[in-house]
């Protein structure tokens, strides 16, 4: 009988040391999670989405647009969807490897989206400091 009661009492104490070992746990995923929201709460320029549609939009988003003849759009909502819903079409897309990179070379990207239910297809050429749009409807 008394082996019972010492077995029981292993358990309790295990109980306890696991409680005890999730309670700091926890306490310190808050802790981190405060820390965290601290620091970067008000950012709004950190991406976390690393796919490759996401970084190719980033990435002209940061430049400076260059549309053909000067004509820009004045549905400004629309070359925000260009420019933030697309999706890009890598099969028709023009992109240069780290082998073949020069000075002067520039991606040719092919963006794709339905705008109002209209598909809409703008083609892009991603240079080092701005996008030259080549062609649009």
């Amino acid at each position: 009988m008394p082996r019972r009661g010492i077995l029981s009492l292993n358990r309790t104490v295990q109980n306890v040391k696991f409680a005890r070992k999730v309670a700091f746990f926890s306490g310190g995923v808050v802790l981190g999670t405060v820390l965290v929201v601290w620091m970067f709460g008000e950012r709004t320029d950190i991406q976390c989405t690393y796919f490759p549609n996401d970084r190719v939009l980033y990435d002209l988003r940061l430049k400076t647009w260059v549309w053909p003849d000067g004509s820009v759009p004045t549905d400004t909502a629309w070359t925000w969807a260009v420019r933030n819903r697309s999706t890009v079409d890598w099969d028709a897309t023009t992109v240069a490897t780290r082998t073949e990179t020069t000075e002067d070379s520039a991606n040719v990207y092919v963006l794709r989206l339905e705008y109002q239910g209209r598909p809409t297809e703008v083609v892009v050429e991603g240079r080092k400091h701005r996008a030259v749009v080549l062609r649009w409807k």
